[in-house]
């Protein structure tokens, strides 16, 4: 039988591995126990510490007194210990790029695999303040007296007419976090004019020119647009963009220009040169941030000390290439996989669509209209609308009991294979499901739901002596998505993400594609801040770095839903179609705003949002799900879904040893756990071996307080990823594809 894959692998690939080697992690852990030399050994090693300290400042601290014999106390001691014992599980095993633990590096498709890391103290690094301090200290910067008069200020990017008013989001940060609300203003001339002249940006004296010129008084003038800065109408300069420069040089860039600010402009560039400083290597001393700490202090902003800094890792290579001739096996696991994904579409866009149509019918609506809290559409489960909404403020909704009471099982010919095969698995008594050919050739393949560029995550593991690819499909709208936040740190990584983005450029010449310019809170901002990537912009409660002609307004946004076509978004100003794109891996769906999230979900409107092996009603009822293969592809990794009963023996043992590795021996024995496995929370995997005490204790302290738990199989490391001392590493490789002619694969 033959059937079509049209797309086709760009020639280059990410790399992604923790900085220490998984065997280095099993040399410590084959003990059954660590003792106290043994984890003053790990804190001896400069890099881990200096890592550590990046997670987790607090903990050092703790580390530090225990070094020196001031931490006393068993109990804390022994916490203390796990906590060690953690993090260095996540340094030798998790792949996911996280400050000093794991990084990114760029290779190229070759005519043979093999990936030599350098030494970790030859990989590169990125540090920045976080954005927890820098939104905090742009917010004192605008207070300030000798700053204010010289800021320039702009209208609210989030304003819209409603009759005869004006709505937009209002907006405050409390300990870091964004809090919002709709707010209503009367709508007059003098307002009108403000926010025309503001586009370009006016600092206060030029605003109070505008009014005054209209005959109101100097006094009057003053008092209003205080009033207006006060309440988010206008906004500052220095409010934060995660598009364009970081947020830092954006700072300093709107400091240069003015006066009596020569101290601050010091200080931040004295503090810049520091950071500079510590990205000249890895396993610096720690003191180097507390020289940084200490300038910071004299700006006067408060600040926690564990959201200070913001480090991401750029690996060092000596070799990294991937066969080309494995990108035919890679290509027909997605074939599978596409053929065991099911193709349901988006369900708030399918329930948007239709209470769109009841309401509106064929015509088009202006978005913030459509989307207003009080008089439109809610968008999402409306949790989002109601923090907005000052009519319902108070009132809760347990939108989880509603899903659950409403949602129904839909079941179809996928889940009945997986069943079919996951029985037959327990009546032969066999090492794993082997899909065949014959098993997937009724299922079809269908490829015109899917995005124009995606990337996949494969894992290169070794099964006994054969090495195989764990392929887990994709999610997103893009290539790049995965790979945007880490454009500051990669230049190459920086340059693959401008060819996927000129590709879909190329793609869709007919509509205008348009980056989301938006932070939600100021943490966020670490993962969202990316480069200017496309020519075009939507700024929505941020600042946009780009020309007025390139930045695509909220107000200038019309949605339709006609009968025949897609729900469409267009600009009123270009008469074109526009399409949004959110280029990093944010998880918007988490209590966004409405017009967020509806830009977010808008860039896979008639699209699938990935491929991925569906076990739908079957993923929670199973206990344990066994590993699935193709060939040589696994395409999905033994799971165990348990519950804290599960557990209970080895909870009451946790203070004895002997008792404990009993009740561990009869954990196993009943649920057929292997030595070696991940916990598994979200997309958080904590490497467990049941061999070590201080591995249980560690898997122990992170259950506990759970009701149920999901288990993963852990697979070692295929030999083609080594350190230059030979050791494996856990790896994930991402591969970009694109839309390309009809390639016919029997």
């Amino acid at each position: 039988m033959n059937y079509q894959m049209p797309y086709t692998a760009f020639p280059k690939f990410v790399l992604r591995t923790p900085l220490f080697s998984v065997d280095q992690y099993f040399e410590l852990a084959n003990k059954p126990a660590l003792s106290d030399e043994d984890y003053k050994e790990i804190c001896s090693d400069p890099l881990f510490m200096e890592a550590l300290y990046l997670a987790s400042p607090p903990l050092v601290s703790e580390v530090q007194k225990w070094l020196s014999g001031d931490l006393t106390g068993l109990k804390r001691i022994n916490k203390l210990k796990i906590s060690i014992f953690k993090y260095y599980s996540r340094i030798c095993s998790r792949c996911t790029p996280f400050g000093l633990f794991a990084g990114s590096s760029l290779g190229q498709i070759n005519s043979k695999t093999k990936v030599q890391l350098a030494q970790p103290g030859n990989h590169k690094r990125h540090t920045r303040l976080d954005m927890n301090y820098l939104v905090a200290l742009a917010m004192d910067l605008s207070r300030n007296d000798l700053i204010k008069p010289q800021i320039l200020y702009y209208s609210n990017s989030s304003i819209y007419e409603i009759g005869e008013k004006l709505r937009y989001v209002e907006y405050q940060y409390r300990r870091g976090k964004r809090y919002h609300q709709s707010v209503s203003i009367d709508n007059n001339r003098f307002l009108t004019k403000l926010l025309k002249k503001s586009q370009r940006g006016l600092n206060i004296t030029e605003l109070e020119i505008v009014l005054k010129e209209m005959g109101v008084d100097r006094d009057d003038a003053k008092e209003y647009i205080h009033d207006l800065i006060n309440n988010k109408v206008l906004v500052s300069e220095i409010e934060p963009s995660v598009v364009g420069p970081e947020f830092m040089d954006q700072i300093l860039a709107s400091l240069e220009r003015m006066h009596g600010v020569e101290q601050i402009k010091s200080d931040l560039k004295q503090i810049d040169v520091l950071l500079n400083e510590l990205d000249q290597g890895v396993g610096n001393e720690l003191q180097l941030y507390q020289n940084i700490i200490d300038l910071l202090k004299n700006l006067g902003t408060e600040f926690n000390p564990k959201y200070v800094f913001q480090t991401d890792t750029s690996l060092k290579c000596i070799e990294a290439t991937l066969a080309s001739s494995l990108l035919d096996v890679f290509e027909e696991g997605l074939r599978i996989i596409n053929k065991l994904s099911v193709s349901n579409g988006n369900s708030n866009l399918k329930d948007f669509r239709k209470r769109f149509r009841e309401r509106f019918e064929e015509r088009e609506i202006e978005l913030s209209k459509c989307l207003d809290p009080e008089l439109g559409i809610f968008y999402g489960d409306g949790s989002a609308n109601k923090d907005l909404n000052q009519f319902v403020k108070g009132i809760h909704i347990d939108h989880s009991l509603r899903n659950s009471q409403t949602q129904a099982i839909q079941w179809n010919n996928i889940h009945g294979l997986l069943l079919n095969k996951i029985i037959d698995f327990a009546k032969n008594n066999q090492d794993s499901i082997n899909l065949s050919h014959n098993d997937i050739k009724a299922l079809p393949g269908i490829w015109d739901d899917l995005p124009d560029t995606f990337s996949c995550v494969v894992r290169l593991v070794n099964v006994g002596d054969k090495e195989k690819y764990v392929l887990s499909g994709w999610l997103g709208s893009s290539a790049g998505n995965l790979l945007g936040r880490f454009c500051h740190v990669s230049e190459e990584i920086h340059e693959f993400v401008n060819e996927i983005i000129e590709y879909e450029e190329k793609r869709n010449a007919d509509s205008i594609v348009a980056e989301i310019n938006h932070l939600p809170e100021s943490r966020v901002g670490n993962v969202l801040m990316r480069p200017n990537i496309r020519n075009f912009e939507i700024p929505y409660l941020a600042k946009s770095l780009k020309p007025l002609d390139m930045q695509i307004p909220i107000s200038d946004l019309t949605v339709s839903a006609k009968y025949s076509e897609p729900i469409k978004l267009k600009s009123k100003k270009y008469k074109r179609e526009v399409k949004p794109r959110l280029t990093n891996a944010h998880n918007f769906r988490n209590k966004s705003l409405p017009i967020y999230h509806f830009l977010c979900d808008m860039q896979n409107v008639g699209l699938r949002r990935g491929l991925y092996l569906d076990f739908g009603p079957l993923r929670k009822q199973i206990e344990f799900t066994p590993r699935i293969e193709y060939k040589n592809i696994i395409l999905h990794c033994a799971t165990w879904n348990l519950k804290k009963s599960h557990v209970e023996m080895m909870l009451r043992s946790y203070d004895d040893d002997d008792k404990l590795i009993n009740a561990t021996s009869n954990f196993q024995r009943k649920t057929g756990i292997p030595e070696k496995f991940y916990l598994a929370q979200g997309d958080n995997e904590l490497l467990v071996f049941l061999a070590s005490l201080d591995s249980i204790r560690m898997f122990l302290s992170e259950v506990k307080n759970k009701e149920d738990f999901l288990l993963k199989e852990y697979l070692s490391p295929s030999d083609s990823i080594k350190g230059a001392n030979g050791k494996r590493y856990s790896n994930e490789i991402i591969l970009s594809f694109y839309k390309d002619q009809i390639k016919s694969v029997s």
